[in-house]
């Protein structure tokens, strides 16, 4: 560590400027970090998709932040934190009154960056408002048993405000907009391939739904990319247009969650890419995020196979009704044919029998 410090203590509140840099700032020991998970692991959890996060209800302690006030710059070459190494941290700082105010926060890995500013007033009602933006974060998988959203790389932008006085009041209370995009990820509990297949081959609708519930419930689908627009409204979050784009078909979601009770909505409508059908897949998830209920809507779809079916069948009636009217015309030409030899025959025998000689007299005349 190197680079100035200055600590004023004339005043009641002691004044600190300091100007620092740092080869290494481990953040994760410094501030504990290690300790502060939100979900579980999928390998740890027992749910069918996304465990809901325990928020902390106990009061925040900010008393720290009324003892002194700070004016600080900062860098650090490397940066630790959630177990991760970032080069070039910065961060300008002020703290005046128990008021915080980040003017900027930034680090990055590689392609990955991190931009924050935020404002934390700890005074009798803690809130705190801010931005950020964050550049190709390393999420991990996020899910469960049966629906796991495989690991990406997360870019978003947003705005965020709410109270500070414990976790769960943040949570309860917090008002953000923005934009998302997750890229090169995949979904465990989804197989489009499967569906998509059936949806081409199925001849009837016996089984139909069964069947496409089934494949929303296994498989794997791959995504190259997940974005859209969200708004959280005191705890209310909402998505009315997320993209998911991928090989095989674009889904369209509209989804809403309430971060209080981790009741979830959400409509799915697919559209397949070089299909033979033009109908969408149209499915919804239901009730906690934890296991969500999965239903299907294939009434575009039953239509259609129904309409095939009915085509097939009265096609085949058709082909059968000409067969039999050509075999009725075949037999009733061969049973005209037939009466014919007979007239013929009857003809024959008629005239053998007109033209037979007389048999001879064999009588005796005495004279």
């Amino acid at each position: 560590i190197a680079g100035k410090l200055q600590v004023d203590n004339t005043d009641k509140t002691p004044k600190l400027v300091a100007d620092l840099k740092f080869d290494k700032f481990d953040a994760d020991h410094f501030f504990n970090l290690n300790k502060k998970v939100l979900f579980p692991t999928v390998e740890e959890s027992d749910a069918t998709f996304i465990t809901k996060p325990t928020f902390d209800d106990s009061k925040i302690d900010y008393s720290s932040l009324k003892a002194v006030d700070f004016n600080i710059q900062a860098q650090a070459k490397q940066l630790i934190f959630r177990n991760k190494t970032y080069t070039d941290a910065k961060i300008d700082t002020a703290l005046k009154d128990g008021i915080l105010k980040v003017a900027d926060f930034s680090a990055q890995n590689d392609a990955s960056k991190i931009d924050l500013q935020f404002v934390l007033d700890s005074n009798t009602l803690p809130k705190i408002q801010g931005t950020y933006a964050i550049k190709a974060i390393a999420i991990p998988n996020l899910g469960g048993k049966t629906y796991v959203i495989e690991r990406s790389q997360l870019d978003a932008e947003g705005s965020f405000s709410s109270l500070a006085a414990s976790q769960q009041s943040f949570f309860e209370n917090l008002d953000s907009r923005g934009k998302l995009q997750l890229s090169g990820t995949a979904v465990k509990g989804w197989d489009l391939d499967m569906i998509k297949f059936d949806f081409e081959q199925r001849k009837n609708t016996a089984g139909f739904e069964e069947t496409i519930l089934n494949n929303l419930k296994s498989g794997r689908s791959i995504f190259t990319r997940v974005s859209g627009k969200y708004d959280i409204t005191k705890g209310l979050a909402t998505a009315e247009n997320i993209i998911w784009e991928s090989p095989v078909a674009n889904i369209n979601m509209k989804a809403d969650l309430n971060l209080n009770n981790w009741l979830f909505h959400a409509t799915f409508n697919a559209l397949y890419h070089n299909a033979s059908f033009s109908d969408v897949l149209k499915f919804s998830f239901d009730g906690n995020l934890a296991d969500p209920n999965v239903q299907v809507d294939l009434t575009d779809s039953n239509k259609r196979i129904s309409e095939t079916e009915n085509m097939i069948k009265t096609a085949k009636n058709k082909e059968e009704a000409a067969r039999k009217t050509k075999l009725d015309q075949q037999a009733e030409e061969l049973k005209s044919q037939l009466n014919d030899e007979l007239q013929e025959v009857s003809r024959m025998t008629l005239s053998v029998t007109q033209f037979k000689p007389l048999s001879q007299n064999t009588s005796s005349f005495s004279y």
